[in-house]
Order: structure tokens, then sequence, then C-alpha cells
């Protein structure tokens, strides 16, 4: 088994998907992982790792057999195992990022299991939940800074499918966190830079102002930006994940592993980061201040966790909310009921 074989970095002939899953995770259990351990790196770059890519591949599809039972646990891990061998192989690793957008239909099924994890189920706990949610982190990294992934997720139907989490009181927090993420990096423009990030600044006439890289752009994700505004509810649905729990309560996600996929919070750091590249597009800035950003971004900057004060301060810049402190005596917008019950099932799962 590749756990077995760890010290020598090889594979046993009968490697499976799970396998490679342990191999390439090599205990590393934290719940976001902006960079990989440098055990998972140097694993990314074995060609016996990419080797079973077309196998995780056809096991992620949600059409391989005729008919997909939402509630079968050993054929809803198998998408779940995957999914996550995907994002595994792709964090900080652009090569096997377009080596992965370049294999058939691998980023259709992602979008599609995404799809299907909302439709099948009604409870946190339905099996397809974990596939879902492994194929929306998967989306999270293979969506940055690639422009013919880019544009085939766009093709897939990724701002509609990766939105629909966000509006479901059923998704689980991990899922929302995921989806987020993803329509996050989805909505960033990308610029020639050795990371591909942009540096941005403000131009033209006071009130006519404009945000504008200072770099040559590679990847424009305005058209991106404007089919997620499209999605009716999604700002408020960003806000309120954003606004709820309060920064300093529960566990931060800069903190978790994988294992708390069902702690209430973990994903406001990730609506932050969605909320502050979709403000990048003039036409959607009134909006998102309209759903009660502001007051939510400033409340979530005074956060311990640097994912969380990080992301926030950042979209406060794009909003060009300077004082926060005057925000903050304003009476917020209230959580929706739709959240406030989301929020109320995960904390009655964390009891259990």
């Amino acid at each position: 088994m590749l756990a077995a074989a760890a010290s020598t970095l090889s594979f046993a002939p009968d490697a499976t998907i799970a396998d490679l899953a342990t191999y390439l995770r090599a205990g590393d259990e934290r719940l976001v992982r902006p960079s990989p351990t440098a055990k998972t790196a140097a694993r990314q770059r074995e060609e016996r790792s990419l080797a079973l890519l077309p196998a995780a591949v056809a096991a992620l599809n949600p059409n391989a057999t005729a008919v997909c039972d939402c509630d079968d646990l050993a054929e809803q891990s198998s998408h779940a195992t995957a999914a996550e061998v995907l994002h595994l192989l792709t964090t900080d690793n652009p090569r096997n990022r377009r080596a992965i957008g370049a294999t058939p239909d691998a980023l259709l099924a992602l979008v599609s299991l995404v799809g299907e994890s909302l439709s099948c189920n009604n409870t946190f706990w339905s099996p397809s939940w974990l596939a879902g949610e492994e194929a929306a982190e998967a989306l999270w990294i293979l969506s940055f800074n690639d422009r013919a992934n880019h544009a085939a997720l766009l093709e897939a139907g990724a701002p509609e499918a990766l939105a629909a989490p966000l509006l479901a009181a059923h998704a689980p927090p991990r899922a929302k966190m995921w989806a987020a993420a993803a329509l996050q990096n989805l909505a960033a423009s990308y610029c020639d830079t050795q990371d591909g990030r942009c540096s941005w600044r403000w131009s033209g006439d006071p009130g006519a102002m404009a945000l504008e890289p200072h770099e040559a752009l590679v990847i424009d994700a305005e058209p991106a930006r404007r089919r997620i505004g499209a999605v009716p509810g999604i700002f408020a649905a960003l806000v309120d994940l954003a606004a709820a729990p309060p920064a300093e309560n529960g566990l931060l996600p800069s903190a978790a592993t994988v294992s708390d996929r069902l702690s209430p919070g973990i994903a406001a750091w990730a609506a932050a980061g969605a909320l502050k590249n979709l403000a990048l597009s003039p036409t959607l800035r009134e909006k998102i201040i309209a759903a009660g950003a502001p007051h939510a971004l400033c409340a979530l900057s005074r956060s311990r966790c640097w994912l969380q004060n990080s992301k926030s301060r950042a979209a406060l810049g794009f909003l060009e909310v300077r004082d926060c402190k005057s925000v903050l005596k304003t009476r917020p917008l209230r959580v929706s009921l739709k959240h406030a019950l989301h929020l109320r099932g995960a904390e009655s799962v964390v009891e259990l």
C-alpha cells in the first residue's frame, strides 16, 4: 500500500485511488491548505502519482453508473476520494492543474458533483455531501490562474453550480466554505506576475474611480463576476456567511482540521474572499454594499484568524471602506432566517 511505501516514495503495483489520496495527503489534516507540505509537494511531482489521474477522473464521474445512488456510502465515498486526489495533486502545482484541466471531462465532472450533492441531499449527513465538498475544494485550486481551466469552468456552469450551496440551508459548513472559496478564485482576475496575483490601484476621477491592475492582465474575470452576481440572493448569502457567527466565536478555520467540517463559522473567510473579488466589478460594488457587506467585513477584520482578517480587510479596501469604527456603530442587517436555521443545524451537529 502507498502508506507503507511512504519512506521510499514508491507505489505498490496494486495501488488504488484511496491509496493515492492517503499518500498525497501525507498526514496533513488541515482544513485549509494554502500550500502543501514539503512531503506532499514532492509526491505531487512524481510521474507515478499522475499515472493514476485517468483512473481518478473516471471514478469521480457522477455519470459513470447508470443510476447514481445518493445514499450509497461506497459510491459517494469513491467520488469523494477521486475528487480529493485531484485537489491534493494541484495545490501550488500549475503543471498538474493544466494536466487535470486538459483531461477530458475532469472539470465537468467536478462541477456535476457539486450540483449532484445539492440535489441529492436534505441533511448534513447525506453521503454525497462529502463528494460535493471535495469537488468544490478541487475547483477552488483548479480555477486559480489557469486560462484554459477558467474558460472551461465558465462553459461547464461553475458559477451557478458553486453559488447553489451558498443558498441552501441544508448545505454543511464545509460545502459552503469550498463553494465560496472556489467562487473567490473564479471571480479573481490574474496578471503577468510570478504567482499570477495582481496588485490593484484606484484610478480615474472622483465619483468614477475604478480598480486597475498594476501589471498586464492575463485573465480578465469580469464575465465570471457578472455571472456570479446575476445569481439571485448571492450577495445576501455571502454576507450572511461572513457575518455569522462572530469572528471570535467557535473554531478558527486556520486552526481547523478536515474532521471539523460541520463547525459553524469555518466559511466566513471564504465568503469574505468571494466578496473581495466580486467587488472588483464596478457594476456589483453597490449591490455588495447594499447587502450589508461593510458591517460584516469590518467585524470579521478583527478576527485573530489570518484567513478571516486578511480576506475581509482586502475586501473592505476594494469597497472603499476605510472607517470601520463608524461602520460598526451602525446597526447591522439581520442575518437571514435561512442562514440562522443553517447555523442552528450546524450547532446541533457539533454537539452530538
